[in-house]
């Protein structure tokens, strides 16, 4: 994941219990626990996604001033 490259403190906890809860799932087999990690990993991704997709619009706004 991208936002594990993040140098802010403290961005790595979600993705980082979401790949233990993945992890803990298939250990598990428990599919209705899989299901949810993977909607939470789905999650991080858009937050994700929408901070680069701001961070490109920030900077085309900024190369346009």
């Amino acid at each position: 994941m991208l936002i594990l490259l993040a140098p802010v403190p403290l961005t790595n906890v979600p993705p980082a219990a979401d790949i233990a809860l993945i992890s803990l799932a298939y250990i598990e087999e428990d599919g209705v626990l899989l299901a949810i990690a993977l909607l939470i990993a789905l999650i991080i991704l858009a937050i994700a996604s929408a901070a680069v997709w701001g961070a490109a619009l920030s900077a085309v706004w900024i190369g346009n001033l």
